[in-house]
């Protein structure tokens, strides 16, 4: 049996502010079962609801995947120690932003070409993309980014992490 590190995943999804949405979440979360328990909050920070879920790295995919197939549309999923990078849908502009989406087996062919498939079917918006290792850059408006997640989510490719890009250096100070 192999054991899974928890972690600790945060989800801007959208209309959590909204009472209604945040009561059905929490019956859909309610009746989940995974084969390890899990943990969920509905938190609040400056003023803007987010979902933090504690659970195994390898059962992500299985609840973006769900969410994805109740109609609740995220935005951005990130590890909660990166929450401080998560933009409030109400503050996101309308205009094209850069997105990155971290996907497991993106370097697999059959992986790549469904992933192709789903950008295909977004030819009336625009979006632009590329490829890079395990990872989907996307530029579109906040919009396109919730139905694409939903698409690539309910198509069962698994996501990892879906926001702004990850800054891989650190910022150095200039005296």
């Amino acid at each position: 049996m192999m054991i899974d590190k928890i972690e600790s995943y945060t989800f801007n999804i959208k209309d959590l502010e909204r009472h209604s949405v945040r009561r059905q979440l929490k019956k859909l979360l309610a009746i989940v079962t995974f084969p390890t328990p899990f943990q969920y909050h509905i938190i609040k920070e400056q003023s803007t609801y987010f979902l933090r879920v504690q659970l195994p790295k390898q059962a992500l995919p299985y609840f973006v995947s769900l969410i994805s197939f109740h109609n609740f549309s995220i935005y951005q999923l990130v590890l909660t120690r990166d929450a401080h990078t998560l933009t409030p849908l109400q503050q996101a502009i309308s205009n094209e932003q850069h997105y990155e989406l971290v996907i497991d087996g993106l370097s697999d062919p059959f992986i790549k070409d469904k992933v192709i498939d789903v950008l295909s079917t977004f030819q009336s918006e625009r979006i632009m993309y590329n490829f890079s290792r395990h990872r989907l850059k996307v530029t579109t408006t906040p919009k396109v980014m919730m139905a694409l997640i939903r698409s690539l989510a309910t198509r069962h490719v698994d996501i990892y992490y879906a926001s702004l890009p990850q800054r891989t250096h650190q910022h150095s100070r200039i005296s």
